[in-house]
C-alpha cells in the first residue's frame, strides 16, 4: 500500500509527448488508476505558462522549461580532430515535453525507416501498421479529407500558403525548382525529394502540446488519473524480476511508490539514465559507478543517435523578412539525397527560415537549418555517479561516422548553391555564411529583457555600415570563418562542421526496441 493509500495500476515514468498519451489512454478504462509522474512543471488548461502558448517556439526558451544542469558534448576526440566541451543541452522538463518548447513542425517519418524496423522483426511497426495512428490523432486543416490524412483528432495540422511565405522563403524555393528539386504539397504524404510547406501542430494563435492535445480539462477529471509534477524519478525499484514500484523526489522529500505496471517514456537521455540508476545496463559501467547490478544490459545508454545541423544564414533585407503577423517561423523547407554514392535515401533535411529567433537580430536572420537524416555515428549517456542528484554524462558523437561527414558536408554546399541563385541574392545584404551555435547566440536566444536590447543594437549597427556589417556578422554569428575559404576545402569544411555542428535536439535510441 502506498503512503497515499492508494493502489496504481501504472505509473508512467515522465509527462514528455508518449506519457502524455500514454496518461489519456491508459486511463480511459475507468478500471486502471494511472499516476502520471514529471520532474518539471504543470500546465494546466486555462493557466499554462504564456510562453507555451506562443505559436512561435522562441518565447519558450526559458531556463525554467528545461533541465539547469544537463550538458552534453556534441564530439569526441578523433585523430586529426579535437573534441569539444560538453555545453549546456536543451532537454524540456515541462509537462508536454519537447512538445512543450519545441518548433512545433509535425514532419512524419518516412516509410522506408519503418519497413526497415519490421524487416528487423518489430511486429506492429510497419508503415501500414503506424499510418493508422497518424491518422487517428490528426486534424489536418489542409489534407483532412484526403485517405492519408485524419480529419478529427485532438492534433491541428496546418501550413503556410506558399502565397504567404516571406520573401527570402520565395526565392530560396524557386532556387530550389531552378535546382531540379520539384514543389511537393503535401511533406507528409509525398515522400520523394523537393520543398514543401511546412507541416506544423499548431494554430495560427496558439501551440498545441501533447498536454494540450491529450491531458485536456475532462481528462484531468477522470477520478483514476493522478497527475503529478515536479516529482523527479530517481530509480525504479525491481524485485524478483520485476518493477515494482518507483523512488521520487518532490521539493527535497523521497517517497517510494509501488505499481502493478511502471511505463519509463523519460526520453533518450532520461530513461536510461533511471534505469541505470536502478541497476539494468552494462555491468562493468554500473560497478564502476558503485550500483549494485540488476540486470546487465550493455545496449541501455548506447546507440544514442542525434541530426547532426549546421546553419548556413544571411542578413535579410527588410523587405524580405517575415511579416509579424505571420508568427510561427515554420514556412518552407526541402528534402534531397545527398549526391554522393553513399547517400541513403532522403538523408538531408533543411528547414528554411526568414526567422531564426525572437529578437531584433533574430528576425533579420534568413537560415537555411541543413540536418543529416539517419546518422552512422553512436554515441551513449552514461552515469558520471549513483547519485540521483549527479546529472548524466551525454557523448553524442555526432560526425564520428566519415560518411555523415561528407553526407551533410553535401547538404551544407547545396545550401549555399540554394543561396547563390540570383533571386536568392537580392533578398540579403553581404554574403551568406556559416553560423555557429555558439554559446554566445545560445544565451542570446533565451527569452530575456536583456537580450532584447543588446539585440536591437547589434542589428541597429550591422544594418548602418557594410565594414561593420562584416565585422560584426563574422566575429559574433560566424566565428571569423570565410565561408568561401571553407567550401573550396572539404577537409577544412569537415573540421569546420566537426568543431560547430549541433543536434536538432532530437536524441533517440537509448532503449532500443528489438527481438
Amino acid at each position: 500500500m502506498n503512503r497515499d493509500g492508494r493502489h496504481w495500476n501504472h505509473i508512467i515514468v515522465g509527462g514528455g509527448s508518449a506519457g502524455c498519451v500514454a496518461a489519456a489512454e491508459l486511463s480511459a478504462d475507468p478500471r486502471r488508476n494511472v499516476l502520471l509522474l514529471e520532474a518539471g512543471r504543470d500546465t494546466p488548461p486555462g493557466d499554462e505558462p504564456p510562453e507555451t502558448l506562443d505559436p512561435y517556439y522562441a518565447r519558450a526558451m526559458r531556463l525554467e522549461n528545461f533541465w539547469p544542469d544537463l550538458r552534453a558534448r556534441w564530439t569526441a576526440e578523433m585523430t586529426d580532430m579535437p573534441g569539444r566541451a560538453a555545453t549546456f543541452y536543451e532537454q524540456a522538463r515541462i509537462l508536454g515535453g519537447g512538445s512543450s518548447v519545441n518548433s512545433m513542425v509535425a514532419v512524419r517519418a518516412v516509410p522506408d525507416d519503418f519497413a526497415e524496423w519490421a524487416e528487423l522483426g518489430l511486429k506492429g511497426w510497419s508503415w501500414d501498421d503506424i499510418l493508422p495512428f497518424y491518422m487517428e490523432i490528426e486534424r489536418d486543416i489542409d489534407f483532412g479529407d484526403r485517405p492519408e490524412h485524419g480529419n478529427s483528432g485532438p492534433i491541428p495540422i496546418r501550413r503556410h500558403e506558399c502565397e504567404a511565405w516571406p520573401g527570402f522563403c520565395k526565392a530560396v524555393g524557386n532556387a530550389a525548382g531552378r535546382c531540379g528539386l520539384r514543389y511537393i504539397d503535401d511533406l507528409n504524404a509525398d515522400f520523394g525529394d523537393g520543398y514543401s510547406r511546412v507541416p506544423m501542430n499548431s494554430t495560427p494563435q496558439r501551440r498545441v502540446s501533447a498536454a494540450a492535445a491529450f491531458l485536456d480539462r475532462d481528462v484531468r477529471a477522470r477520478p483514476n488519473l493522478e497527475i503529478r509534477t515536479s516529482t523527479a524519478v530517481t530509480r525504479v525499484i525491481v524485485e524478483e524480476g520485476c518493477a515494482t514500484g518507483v523512488e521520487t523526489e518532490r521539493h527535497g522529500a523521497a517517497e517510494t511508490i509501488r505499481a502493478a505496471s511502471i511505463v519509463l517514456a523519460a526520453g533518450a537521455i532520461w530513461s536510461p539514465t533511471i534505469l541505470q540508476r536502478s541497476g539494468i545496463g552494462p555491468a562493468s559501467h554500473l560497478a564502476g559507478v558503485g550500483v549494485p547490478v540488476v540486470v546487465d544490459l550493455p545496449e541501455v545508454g548506447a546507440n544514442l543517435q542525434e541530426h547532426a545541423t549546421v546553419s548556413v544564414a544571411a542578413f535579410l533585407r527588410r523587405d524580405a523578412c517575415q511579416s509579424p503577423e505571420l508568427r510561427s517561423h515554420a514556412n518552407m523547407a526541402f528534402r534531397a539525397r545527398a549526391r554522393l554514392p553513399e547517400a541513403e535515401g532522403a538523408d538531408i533535411y533543411a528547414a528554411v527560415m526568414a526567422k531564426s529567433s525572437w529578437h531584433e537580430m533574430g528576425r533579420r536572420l534568413g537560415n537555411v537549418l541543413v540536418s543529416l537524416h539517419r546518422p552512422h555515428s553512436r554515441g551513449r549517456v552514461s552515469l558520471v555517479s549513483g547519485d540521483p542528484s549527479v546529472g548524466p554524462d551525454v557523448d553524442f558523437r555526432i560526425l564520428e561516422h566519415p560518411h555523415d561527414r561528407t553526407r551533410l558536408a553535401d547538404g551544407v554546399r547545396l545550401a549555399f548553391e540554394l543561396l547563390s541563385d540570383p533571386e536568392a541574392r537580392a533578398t540579403y545584404l553581404g554574403r551568406p555564411f556559416l553560423a555557429a551555435y555558439s554559446p554566445f547566440v545560445q544565451s542570446l536566444n533565451r527569452y530575456t529583457r536583456w537580450n532584447a536590447v543588446r539585440s536591437a543594437a547589434a542589428t541597429a549597427l550591422v544594418d548602418f555600415s557594410g565594414p561593420l556589417r562584416s565585422h560584426l556578422i563574422d566575429g559574433l554569428l560566424a566565428s571569423g570563418t570565410d565561408a568561401a575559404d571553407v567550401l573550396a576545402d572539404q577537409e577544412r569544411l569537415e573540421h569546420w562542421m566537426f568543431e560547430n555542428a549541433t543536434g536538432f535536439f532530437h536524441p533517440a535510441g537509448t532503449c532500443a526496441m528489438g527481438t
